[in-house]
């Protein structure tokens, strides 16, 4: 519903895919390194597939609200970024989606909450 919801002011479907698939291919290359890196016994596989596809599925919601604190510090002065430096920042907030797409989804809450109840009123 969230997610649906997002498409309708926030931010496009091709904005999230794109996000989307970017997440599926830093999740598979994580996924290939923990195959291979750490033994199957050492950790359970449910644990890291749950984690990869979370983390997947917030990426967008997390890359839009550092776009978003960007946005507002710069405002519409344009950031010069190297290719390998943006995609060392998208693994970073790919890394911690889970902990930074739920400031996005308290924001979102938050606003609809105050949509409500101005309705009200």
């Amino acid at each position: 519903m969230i997610i649906q919801s997002s498409f309708n002011g926030e931010f496009s479907k091709t904005y999230y895919m794109r996000f989307v698939i970017l997440g599926f291919i830093f999740s598979m290359v994580f996924a290939l390194f923990c195959l291979f890196a750490v033994e199957i016994s050492a950790a359970p596989l449910t644990l890291i597939l749950f984690l990869l596809t979370a983390n997947m599925l917030l990426f967008p919601f997390s890359r839009y609200t550092i776009d978003s604190m960007i946005n507002f510090a710069y405002g519409d002065s344009m950031i010069i970024r190297s290719e390998v430096g943006s995609l060392a920042i998208n693994f970073f907030l790919w890394a911690l989606a889970m902990f930074v797409a739920p400031f996005y989804l308290l924001g979102y809450a938050l606003k609809a909450v105050k949509k409500s109840v101005s309705k009200q009123h």
